[in-house]
């Protein structure tokens, strides 16, 4: 027996690397099949870009996308090698000289149209610069020192960056900024609409909030002092309703006959009451309802026994029988019995068990 499971076990791990190997092969013929798709009249974005990168015309991310960056590296690549461009399309004469051509000449410092400024420089391309921007309404009301590169016109810089979705440069502009600025693309300034009431709001709550070393959004703050509020308010509910005293509730009258032979004249009774190892007696009169408990009644018991509730249960007369009248939470034992939300009828020297006190009911 033993041989044959082991037979069939060998015969699944066969079937299992046989499928592997299927698998596997179907993937390297896709794989093949793929490259050799990609013939030399092929176009791919991202091995252009890398292609500029290397060459120094690219300094962006690889976005895989014929986006302005892309665009404007391609230009100032075919403008250094003679190489046809137009604008907003990838020519594909020009795609195959620049990634399967070793003779593209690399980026140099004086094929540069736009030279990168920064603050404190001066001259005319800066001067240049701040008529455009001002062309394109980015300086109103703002005086700039014409021709030195100042906080005012980096600031001017950053609006021109944010309105065109452009990546704000650090003390200072670079070229591909500069490019975009005197481009046709180059987007008139816009007076941002104050934002309304939700506006206001989404702004708070992503404002960040630092609290000692850790930095926290605040709408994370806001969401853990909301749900603090509202575990203070539910605590609050708990603890009032705890407090307030509750009417005990009445419990279900049953009927049941009363055996005369068993029925006690009841002039006084005495109630034996015993409480971790401590007796007391007390007489109560059977006149009266007596209310046992641990809150304000007649036959009170120790405090200390959190199973006995305020009013446990009370004891009452009808005609010549005592009755007692289970009130509680936990109920009582009567003789062995188990009496809860109700009543029964009581005899003398009948025992009440609650919880660890003992009552013995006696007839005096």
């Amino acid at each position: 027996m033993l041989q044959v499971n082991h037979l069939r076990s060998e015969k699944w791990m066969h079937r299992a690397l046989f499928a592997f190997l299927c698998i596997a092969l179907l993937l390297t013929g896709l794989t093949a099949l793929a490259e050799s798709g990609q013939q030399k009249g092929s176009i791919s974005v991202g091995t252009l870009q890398e292609r500029l990168r290397d060459l120094g015309y690219y300094d962006g991310s690889m976005t895989f996308e014929f986006d302005m960056a892309t665009q404007y590296a391609l230009k100032k690549c075919c403008e250094a090698n003679g190489l046809p461009f137009l604008d907003g399309q990838l020519l594909q004469v020009s795609y195959d000289a620049i990634v399967n051509s070793d003779d593209v000449k690399p980026k140099s410092a004086q094929l540069m149209e736009h030279k990168r400024l920064s603050i404190g420089d001066e001259g005319q391309s800066v001067i240049d610069m701040q008529l455009r921007l001002k062309e394109l309404g980015y300086v109103k009301g703002v005086r700039l020192s014409l021709g030195h590169y100042d906080d005012e016109t980096q600031r001017a810089i950053e609006t021109f960056c944010e309105q065109n979705d452009l990546t704000i440069p650090d003390q200072g502009v670079d070229e591909y900024t500069q490019y975009m600025l005197y481009s046709d693309v180059a987007l008139h300034y816009a007076a941002p609409v104050p934002p309304g009431f939700w506006g206001r709001v989404r702004e708070f709550l992503s404002r960040p909030v630092r609290i000692g070393g850790m930095e926290l959004n605040s709408g994370i703050l806001v969401l853990i002092e909301a749900m603090l509020f509202i575990g203070l308010v539910v605590s609050a509910l708990i603890l009032m309703r705890s407090s307030k005293p509750r009417a005990p509730k009445e419990p279900e009258r049953l009927s049941f006959s009363i055996d005369s032979g068993k029925t006690d004249a009841w002039s006084a009774v005495v109630a034996a009451v015993e409480y971790a190892g401590k007796k007391r007696t007390q007489v109560i009169q059977p006149s009266q309802p007596v209310r046992i408990g641990r809150g304000s009644v007649e036959l009170r018991l120790d405090v200390r026994d959190k199973q006995v509730s305020r009013v446990h249960g009370r004891l009452e007369m009808r005609g010549n029988q005592l009755i007692y009248v289970d009130m509680s939470t936990h109920g009582t034992n009567i003789n062995e019995i188990y009496v809860h939300q109700n009543e029964y009828p009581i005899h003398d020297g009948d025992r009440l068990q609650i919880s660890q006190h003992t009552i013995v009911i006696l007839n005096k």
